[in-house]
């Protein structure tokens, strides 16, 4: 049912082009395969510029610590895949804290916890270039302050996956 398919190409049963991502951009043609579900796509099958395209999973941190912990360092593995096959995408790494000491003290650990997180990327093949770092400090809390769970919650780092 796709009679102009080039020779050569892998083709579905119907003998179409395979879209492996279903982006609308046919495998032969998609320069970003592996397109999140529903993204908006040029005529290569990259997201459309300066859009932001998902938050992946957080990192979370021991008590005034910006060092991996081993949970953090699957999450980081994962996220390193994503990018690695995904070279149209870049990351924005924001770190936080809980509400425990100085303001002043919270915005440096927060830069230090992405900053951790942004070097293990690098680590795994990400091309630093690709990579915004910025830290929040205390100042957008993901959970009350108030327990010590909703403070376990705070001390994390987020990734926002945006278009290059």
């Amino acid at each position: 049912s796709c009679p102009n398919t080039p020779i050569g190409v892998d083709v579905d049963a119907r003998g179409c082009p395979i879209d492996s991502d279903n982006d609308g951009v046919a495998d032969y043609k998609d320069r970003c395969p592996g397109t999140p579900f529903g993204q908006a796509v040029d005529q290569w099958g990259c997201s459309e510029p300066g859009e932001q395209l998902a938050v992946l999973e957080n990192v979370n941190f021991d008590f005034d610590k910006a060092t991996l912990r081993a949970d953090a360092r699957a999450v980081l593995q994962q996220v390193a895949t994503t990018l690695r096959n995904n070279p149209n995408i870049g990351v924005s790494i924001v770190g936080h804290t809980d509400a425990t000491g100085p303001e002043s003290y919270n915005m440096g650990l927060s830069t230090r916890r992405a900053r951790a997180a942004r070097d293990f990327l690098t680590r795994a093949g990400v091309d630093g270039h690709r990579m915004g770092v910025e830290g929040k400090g205390e100042s957008q809390p993901a959970a009350s302050n108030g327990s010590s769970a909703g403070r376990a919650k705070n001390r994390r780092v987020e990734f926002i996956v945006t278009s290059k």
